[in-house]
């Protein structure tokens, strides 16, 4: 399976939402490590909240890929992932490489 499998025709686990902020070329301030299990579900909304003309985007890294869009100031995207394999996983933004980069930290239940 996918380490970010979209959750298509499974039953329904509760949903943890969590906010990935963009400002001043980092996430949420300090590009936190986001905890999980396997088997959790996590909307993950991506907010560019830059008050000039930054662009950022989000990829999620690890078995297979997950992407946004093109996010300009004030829009946002939203990913919902089901997690069901344990490891670390790398999030960055593509055009911030090294500057906004965090880890999502999937534990085994």
């Amino acid at each position: 399976g996918a380490a970010f499998a979209r959750p298509r025709g499974r039953p329904a686990a509760p949903i943890r939402e969590v906010l990935l902020e963009a400002r001043g070329v980092k996430w949420s301030g300090e590009n936190p490590t986001i905890t999980a299990r396997v088997g959790e579900r996590l909307r993950l909304t991506v907010r560019n909240a830059e008050p000039g003309p930054v662009p950022h985007d989000l990829v999620l890294v690890g078995p297979d890929t997950v992407t946004t869009r093109l996010l300009q100031p004030g829009e946002e995207a939203t990913l919902e992932l089901l997690l069901d394999r344990p490891g670390r996983y790398a999030y960055a933004c593509s055009l911030h490489p090294g500057l906004m980069d965090g880890v999502i930290e999937v534990q085994a239940r």
